[in-house]
Parts: structure tokens; sequence; C-alpha cells
């Protein structure tokens, strides 16, 4: 096996932040974590990036969210980016006063939930994982239907009333964080502290202490892992940022200096070993890795020179 040694060049490269913007005059008392948002009105919301919800996946997604409501007039909308059923819905709302809260993922049929009308906090997640959605309240399985889902494409999303200013929250909102991947599909205890920013596969995390500012990976920079070998080249995998990372081994012909790299082989994506790099007879090469994360950040070893033929990379 070659084994590289990747360092990241030009400095760290953060995954790109998806914050939101607070209109109008929303509050910020106490709440589940720490503060939560309030006061919405048709004035007073918190506005998303459409990106935070545009994933790689159409098949596998979630949404964690607390909040605490009392019964109201209507529906509240929590968070989302419609209130119609159409195949990129991505919407968390409710009639409070005579049900639970719904999970609108694409354009498949909710059932009615568990009531939570109460003004306590309670813990709503909803869960894609392929056709299927399901919805938690408080951990526990409430509802599960069949759905047909398209990642939304440049559509906006607000928390606490809907995108035309209406079915206003009558309460307030605590800790949003994406997934982009499916997470549970049977009961479970919900956090009992707030998501640190680093968890794997998180899209997009709101605290809503005191703003819409996104905290995934807020202070975890995309790091490349370490290269190293002389046959083969063996890498370990990357940390910071947001997972999952592709490794892309990047080359060009001579030892190393100031030539021009370009890509060697298939990319792999994960923990994997596999994906041959092109070399013929003994022909000397320069090698680097350039790894992507999830949000399209970027970083790249150092080079290492390689007199050997043939060969592979290895993520471990």
């Amino acid at each position: 096996m070659l084994r590289l040694a990747l360092f990241l060049i030009g400095g760290a490269l953060i995954a790109q932040p998806y914050n939101g913007t607070v209109v109008g005059s929303v509050m910020f008392p106490s709440g589940k974590f720490a503060n939560a948002a309030s006061a919405f009105s048709a004035g007073n919301y918190i506005t998303i990036p459409s990106t935070a919800v545009q994933f790689t996946s159409s098949t596998s997604m979630s949404i964690d969210v607390w909040f605490r409501s009392s019964a109201g007039p209507g529906w509240q909308f929590v968070f989302g980016n419609s209130t119609s059923a159409a195949a990129d819905t991505v919407t968390i709302w409710g009639a409070f006063g005579s049900n639970g809260p719904r999970c609108q993922i694409g354009s498949g049929t909710p059932g009615v939930t568990t009531q939570v009308n109460d003004g306590q906090d309670h813990h709503v997640h909803c869960d894609l994982s392929g056709t299927t959605v399901r919805t938690f309240i408080n951990g526990v399985l409430s509802d599960t239907y069949t759905t047909t889902f398209t990642a939304p494409v440049g559509t906006p999303f607000r928390i606490g009333a809907n995108p035309a200013g209406g079915d206003v929250v009558n309460g307030q909102i605590d800790e949003i964080a994406i997934f982009n991947v499916s997470r549970r599909t049977s009961g479970f205890t919900p956090p009992t502290a707030a998501y640190t920013g680093s968890e794997s596969n998180l899209r997009a995390l709101y605290h809503l202490d005191s703003n819409a500012t996104d905290s995934t990976g807020a202070s975890t920079p995309l790091t490349p892992g370490t290269l190293s070998g002389a046959v083969g080249l063996d890498f370990t995998a990357a940390t910071g940022g947001t997972s999952p990372y592709s490794y892309q081994l990047q080359s060009y012909t001579g030892a190393c200096a100031s030539g021009t790299f370009s890509n060697d082989g298939a990319a792999l994506t994960g923990q994997t070993s596999s994906a041959l790099f092109a070399r013929t007879g003994a022909t000397v090469r320069c090698f680097r890795v350039l790894v992507t994360d999830a949000a399209s950040a970027t970083a790249t070893s150092n080079s290492v020179t390689s007199p050997a033929a043939g060969g592979g990379m290895s993520v471990n």
C-alpha cells in the first residue's frame, strides 16, 4: 500500500452555514434549552434559506424540533415551505385545537397525531425513509404514511408562520435540527440537551437562542486525514465539516513540483477500500487527495511522489 501524508493547504475550509433571518420583532424568551423563538405574527417570523433542505437524496431525511403551543384558532405553522401537499413540501404544522402536529413531507396524506396543546414543551421528529414518513411525538410513533418526495429547490422556508404570513404559532419554537438521513424507525427517548452541531449527517441546526444562526459545525473545520505509503495509498478518514465525505485521488506525471493535478480513478465515498488509480509501467507520478464534504466544502492534501506501478487507495 502506498501511504501518503495529507495536510490542509491554504488554511482550513469550513462548511457554509445556512444562516436564517429574523424578520420583524420575534422574541427569544426562556425555552427548552436556553432560549426559544416566540411572539410570532404575520410580520414577525424567521426565514431559512432553501439550501438548508436541498438534500442530495430525495429518499432520506429527518427533522427535529421542540415547541410549546396552546390551542388557538385554525392551523399553526411551525416550520416549512408550503401549506399544500406538493412533492417538494417539507412542513411541520397542525390544527392544535383539534389534533397534533403533522409532518407533511412530499405529496402523501398524514394522519391525525397526538394532541400537544397544553403549553408544555414537546418534541417532534419527522422522518423520511424511502417512501415512508414517520411522525414521532415525544419519542413515540404517532403516524406513518406513504409519500412521493422531491427535494425542494429554491423554495423559501419559514419558522413561526407560513410563507404567506398566516397560520401563526401561538407559542414558542426551539432547537430545529435538519439531517440528511433517516434517523428513526421506532420509538426513542427525545434529546435531553441541545445538539452540539457536530452530529453525523447534520445538515443545519438552529438553536434559536437569540438569532437564526446555523450552528452546524460552527467551530469544526473540514480537515483531511493522513495519506501515506509507497505502492498503495492508505488514507485516514477526514474530520470536521459536514459528513459524508468524498475522496478523490488526483495526480500528474513526474515528481512533485509544480504540475497540474487532474482526477485519477474513481472517487471514494465514506470509509472504503477500492478505486484503482491509473499508472502504467514504472512512471513516476505526484499524488494528492481532494476531500469534499456534504456541504460542498473542500480541502486538499500535501503532495507525495510515488515511483511504483499500479496500486489503489483505501480510506480507513
